[in-house]
């Protein structure tokens, strides 16, 4: 996936910073090279973030003191590296920045970059940085073109079709890996479950195709209106449900009222969109994932005997009451 399920899912970019004790920079490749050792190395690794840091720490190694990236994948011919959060031993590199860079290329495709800042640090060793971006560039065009493969197969996977938004997978994957998060560091996260409002009203009126555009506009809306950090995804049907990280229930039920006011705006045949939700945190379900969404699940279903059947509302339908717990 692009980015990180950021998500969910992939890096783009990774980065190594200098390390905390210097040592002597190498004018000469220490060890010297096994390419087909190296090959092999890059080729176990399908994952692409897994591959990426494989191909820093070979750039580095040797050269103690130098700042190397790598950068694969379609954007990677745009430029160079792009900025990143740093975090400690990880530092971003600027794109601003002198580099030396080479390009990984496969059956005449480029699909990434990987290179050296160019420094102080790099300037007493310049011939082996040179030498060694030559061979890892080459060693790891393969791995890369295959890795790049793996994960837009794994990102249609997780994707929804109709809506391009996550899927019921992508959701449960995500949240499994964010419950352990969150219940690691003692941080909020709440699920959100959304149904479409009047959905089967939809198709018996105007036809499986006008439900379709129904479903395609909920999920533009969710799009546009949840967090980056957020998770919109649809489970099937007329049910989608938006994973929020550093989130309570209470605030992620602002979320869906955000949903039902942006979707209430958008005109469908004359006829206004509605949506029903429900939402509930990690807190409330004992740090439990499953029970997260048996529990956002169940607060969708009060709210919907508060309201009454679901239907299609000739006007715009009123703010969803939220029932007490």
């Amino acid at each position: 996936m692009a980015g990180r399920i950021d998500r969910p899912a992939q890096r783009r970019c990774s980065e190594i910073g200098r390390p905390s004790r210097p040592e002597a920079a190498r004018n000469e490749l220490q060890p010297a090279f096994d390419t087909s050792v190296l090959f092999r190395r890059f080729a176990e690794l399908l994952d692409l973030g897994e591959l990426e840091d494989a191909i820093v720490a070979e750039l580095r190694r040797g050269l103690p003191q130098v700042s190397a990236f790598v950068r694969l994948g379609p954007e990677a011919s745009q430029s160079f590296a792009a900025p990143a959060k740093a975090d400690g031993r990880r530092r971003p590199v600027n794109p601003a920045e002198p580099i030396l860079a080479a390009v990984v290329e496969w059956r005449g495709r480029q699909i990434g970059f990987v290179g050296y800042v160019h420094d102080a640090a790099l300037a007493s060793c310049l011939g082996a940085a040179k030498e060694r971006l030559e061979i890892v560039a080459r060693e790891a065009a393969l791995p890369a073109a295959n890795a790049l493969r793996h994960a837009e197969a794994l990102n249609l996977a997780y994707r929804d079709p109709l809506t391009s938004l996550y899927n019921r997978r992508a959701l449960m994957d995500y949240l499994e890996r964010e419950a352990q998060r969150s219940n690691r560091h003692g941080r909020a996260l709440a699920l959100v479950m959304l149904d479409l409002d009047g959905l089967k009203e939809i198709n018996d009126r105007f036809g499986h195709q006008t439900g379709d555009e129904a479903i395609q506009r909920l999920g533009r809306v969710l799009e546009r209106t949840v967090r980056r950090a957020d998770l919109a995804a649809r489970l099937g049907g007329d049910e989608f449900a938006v994973l929020c990280p550093d989130t309570t229930a209470e605030s992620a039920r602002r979320v869906g009222v955000r949903v039902q006011k942006a979707l209430a705006a958008d005109d469908l045949h004359g006829m206004r969109l509605g949506v029903t939700f429900g939402a509930a945190d990690l807190l409330q379900a004992d740090g439990q994932p499953n029970r997260l969404v048996e529990l956002a699940d169940m607060d969708l279903y009060a709210v919907k005997r508060l309201r009454g059947r679901c239907r299609m509302a000739p006007a715009a339908p009123r703010e969803q009451e939220i029932p007490a717990h």
